[in-house]
């Protein structure tokens, strides 16, 4: 059985243990499904930091919708 024979359905499942957002982006390249599947959970949280020196905000985007 290949990894590709799996029902659909639980690859969302094997997909939430891969924490890595560099491990997720690296799923996204295997086919248009896994893209599908792996970037929405690579976009679920959003983090934007403030650079300049005064900047110590951090704003934090979570449950990101298509």
């Amino acid at each position: 059985m290949l990894l590709l024979d799996l029902p659909l359905e639980i690859l969302p499942e094997i997909l939430e243990h891969v924490v890595k957002p560099q491990h997720l982006a690296a799923t996204c390249l295997v086919n248009k499904t896994f893209n599908l599947f792996a970037t929405q959970r690579l976009y679920e949280r959003i983090s934007i930091y403030s650079w300049h020196k005064e900047g110590k905000a951090k704003v934090r985007f979570n449950s990101f919708h298509w």
